[in-house]
């Protein structure tokens, strides 16, 4: 049975069974996954999962129950169950549908150039970029090569008049390579979105891999006194879901996030101002309605320094009196596409500031390491010297630590370089004070 049709059957059993309100969401992708290892394919899969969930609404509490496979013959028991599972909920909060009005803004989200992708040879890319990074002979292995595709629809009904749709398209390579030269190895690895023409050429693809994974062999030890450390746009924009976590109205309700009652307050220094766009052009994140159907809306949630908005889904905004900002991510909340806003300064004019200082790179297990509560962190860096305005020798690898509610305020500039690098969140390099770095 077709998706759409048994979605019809489902939705005509609800209104015949006179359930007040009810929803239907369904999902469906299917996934390409390609790998290479010594010149060979390694493996090779593909795969589709779908789902549909009905939702229904009973004394504001909501129960769910979905399956994998539609049949006609499952209808009553799916819808039972969900009564039952409404039955059960211990909620002491109410939850909510929408009905669909308003105004749905017309998006372009992130796709790869699908006649150009179509038309690639998947296998004889990966073998060709393996080979290509075997060409430098400080590349000891390349431990992964491989390509993926998703794509797929979700959609989304309810007895309120709602009723949306979208088709979703992503597809990436990646290869991981270490490097080595005596008994020293680094590692390190790249990315193609295959959205650009560029992103079709092996080349352009392995040699920043490479070029990364040898800077990093010529490591050296050294006690840096920095007032100042410049985090670059990938470093920052890791740091962001953390950031994002802040805002979440269920965070701040719940008492997880210090910026309670900070509404018109000012939180980050005079420069930042950090956006929430799930409309931007192209965006990894980029959607016209949110996972409650609501139409999703740019909004900046601090504006030179000042907080303006938290993040609602409906049943936090509902606690608050306020309208959702069309948030909603599975039943808790998401951000779109969320970044800092870029400055007018070049990265050069960064690092000057700096003066002899650290580039932070990247960093690593963000997992853990951050309380969202007190807001402290402390996080493994790998980066290099600034000397002189220059980004210089690799230092061996290091830790930073410090507090993500008193970062917003130590930062001292950011860059023109905006980069979000097949994500939805976003930064330019960042000039920022008072960090505490260790290790190096």
């Amino acid at each position: 049975m077709l998706a759409d049709e048994f979605i019809e059957k489902l939705y005509a059993a609800c209104k015949s069974e006179n359930i007040g309100k009810f929803q239907i969401k369904y999902s469906f992708s299917a996934e390409e996954f390609l790998n290479v290892f010594d010149g060979q394919i390694s493996s090779r899969e593909n795969s589709q999962e779908q789902l549909y969930l009905l939702e229904i609404s009973k004394n504001g509490k909501v129960g769910r129950f979905g399956i994998s496979s539609p049949d006609e013959g499952d209808i009553p028991f799916i819808i039972s169950q969900a009564m039952e599972n409404a039955s059960l909920i211990d909620d002491a909060d109410e939850n909510f549908f929408y009905d669909g009005k308003g105004e749905y803004p017309r998006v372009l989200p992130y796709a790869p150039l699908a006649d150009k992708l179509n038309s690639l040879n998947k296998e004889d890319f990966l073998l060709a970029a393996e080979k290509r990074a075997y060409q430098n002979p400080l590349i000891d292995k390349v431990i992964r090569c491989s390509y993926s595709r998703n794509y797929g629809r979700s959609s989304i009904c309810n007895s309120l008049g709602l009723k949306q749709s979208k088709d979703f398209d992503s597809a990436s390579a990646g290869i991981y390579l270490s490097a080595k030269k005596g008994d020293v190895v680094k590692t390190a690895g790249e990315y193609v979105f295959f959205d650009k023409a560029e992103d079709f050429s092996v080349e352009n693809f392995v040699d920043k891999a490479v070029e990364k994974a040898v800077k990093r062999l010529e490591t050296i030890n050294k006690t840096i006194e920095n007032q100042y450390v410049v985090l670059s746009p990938r470093a920052f924009s890791s740091l962001l879901p953390k950031i994002a976590s802040l805002f979440s109205a269920k965070a701040v309700q719940d008492k997880k996030s210090r910026l309670c009652g900070k509404l018109g307050q000012k939180i980050a220094a005079d420069n930042v101002t950090i956006i929430d766009n799930p409309l931007l052009e192209k965006g990894f994140g980029t959607a016209a309605y949110d996972s409650e159907g609501i139409p999703t809306i740019y909004k900046e949630v601090i504006k030179n320094g000042i907080l303006q908005t938290y993040l609602y889904n409906l049943k936090t905004a509902h606690k608050d009196g306020v309208k959702s900002t069309g948030n909603a991510s599975g039943t808790g909340i998401g951000v779109g596409n969320f970044y800092l806003k870029p400055g007018e300064a070049s990265q050069q004019a960064l690092l000057d500031k700096a003066g002899n200082s650290i580039w932070i790179e990247s960093l690593n297990g963000l997992h853990a390491g951050f309380d969202i509560v007190s807001g402290d962190f402390s996080f493994g860096a790998e980066g290099f010297e600034i000397s002189r305005g220059k980004i210089g020798a690799a230092l061996e690898q290091f830790t930073i630590a410090g507090n993500i509610y008193q970062l917003l305020t130590d930062i001292v500039m950011a860059g023109d370089d905006l980069e979000f690098y097949g994500s939805k969140f976003g930064s330019p390099s960042v000039l920022v004070k008072g960090l505490k770095v260790s290790g190096e």
